[in-house]
This record gives structure tokens, sequence and C-alpha cells, in this order.
């Protein structure tokens, strides 16, 4: 009883290294894709600004340079431009200790 078990794993491991060996010659030997590259002096349009795209394909959001002035006016003083008075309003904000 124990040749035939013997037997039957020699030929199951057999079976598995040919199909393992099929599958190899296959991946190896099939027909590769030509990609043909992409001729850019052909097109008549081409954008020198670079477009960045998040992982999802979005457009990333790039600010222009007057929306950082304006970040940088705005945090600057606590918002309080240049020549204007800052109110009393907010010298004292909430706490989480009821005062």
């Amino acid at each position: 009883n124990e040749p035939n078990l013997s037997q039957a794993m020699s030929a199951t491991k057999a079976v598995g290294a040919a199909a393992v060996a099929a599958i190899g010659g296959w991946i190896l030997l099939r027909p590769k894709a030509v990609v043909a590259a992409k001729e850019t002096h052909l097109s008549p349009q081409t954008s020198s600004k670079v477009m960045r795209r998040h992982s999802s394909g979005d457009h990333a959001f790039l600010p222009k340079q007057d929306y950082v002035d304006a970040l940088k006016t705005a945090k600057k003083n606590h918002g309080v431009q240049q020549g204007h008075i800052q109110d009393s309003e907010g010298t004292r904000l909430p706490t989480t200790r009821g005062y």
C-alpha cells in the first residue's frame, strides 16, 4: 500500500512540475507587444506647462502667487492689516474650563 502512495505523490509532483514548466515556457515564448514611441515633432500644439496630477488622476491644486500673498497677509498679525485697528473682541477666547 505504501509504494502506491509514494508513486502517487511522485506522479503528482511530476505533473505539477510539468505544469509549471509549461506556464513558464508560455510566458517566456509569447510574442511581445510592439510599442511605438509617440512622435512629438508631428503634433501641432505643444504645452510647456507641467500638469501635476494626484495618484487618483485629479489635477493637483497649484496656488497662484496672488493667492499665496493673500494667505501671507491673512496670517500676519492675526489677520489685522497694516493701518487697521484690532477689536477688543477676541482678546479673551473661550476655554474648555468654563470661564
